[in-house]
């Protein structure tokens, strides 16, 4: 364990320190391993190395009880230890156990209760905001296609319109050169009239020359 705890700890001294690094995920990672690798190093190898001692210790003293013994003696010394290790046992982990009915835990209880409830009531308020983007998003499309499709609209009736001018025109136009063309067939027709009355009634002067000569 302190092997391990040093580790970690020059891990994230070598990561800071030798490649410069304090915000990629490699120094994140380094950060929870010297945060595992503290108590690693300092608390739980040192004081697990006197436990190792003193139970060796204590077993060698037993071992030299139980040979000076009787058996008989050994015996009744094996079950009273025996007894004196269930009680602890006992002791370390069922009497320390902390009960629901528990001063300590109804409060505690309480704030995580409260904390669930606040947390739940967050969540809620954060999907009744989001249901509100939503919604005010869906409204704001639904107001661009109308608006789109109301340009389309307009854009459709500017271009029927902008046609019916068109055929309009072309119609004026048209009957313009219609009305221009019948025009011009009655001058035309009016002048030959004209031409030939003229020469008619230059024949009949000329007849009526000779006649009278």
């Amino acid at each position: 364990m302190a092997n391990a705890g040093g580790a970690w700890d020059n891990a994230k001294k070598f990561v800071e320190v030798d490649l410069a690094d304090k915000t990629s995920s490699l120094h994140d990672a380094s950060v929870v391993g010297d945060t595992v690798g503290d108590p690693f190093k300092d608390t739980s190898s040192v004081s697990l190395n006197p436990i190792i001692k003193f139970t060796t210790l204590f077993g060698l003293l037993a071992v030299e009880i139980a040979v000076s013994l009787n058996p008989s003696q050994a015996r009744i010394f094996g079950f009273i230890l025996v007894l004196l290790g269930l009680f602890f046992v006992w002791k370390s982990f069922y009497k320390m156990r902390i009960n629901d009915s528990d001063e300590v835990v109804q409060p505690v209880k309480e704030k995580v209760n409260e904390s669930k409830e606040e947390e739940e009531e967050e969540d809620e308020e954060e999907e009744e905001e989001e249901e509100e983007e939503e919604e005010e998003e869906e409204e704001e499309e639904e107001e661009e296609e109308e608006e789109e499709e109301e340009e389309e609209e307009e854009e459709e009736e500017e271009e029927a319109k902008n046609k019916a001018e068109e055929e309009a025109k072309k119609k004026a136009e048209e009957e313009a050169k219609k009305k221009a063309e019948e025009e011009a067939k009655k001058k035309a027709e009016e002048e030959a009239k004209k031409k030939a009355e003229e020469e008619a009634k230059k024949k009949a002067e000329e007849e009526a020359k000779k006649k009278a000569e």
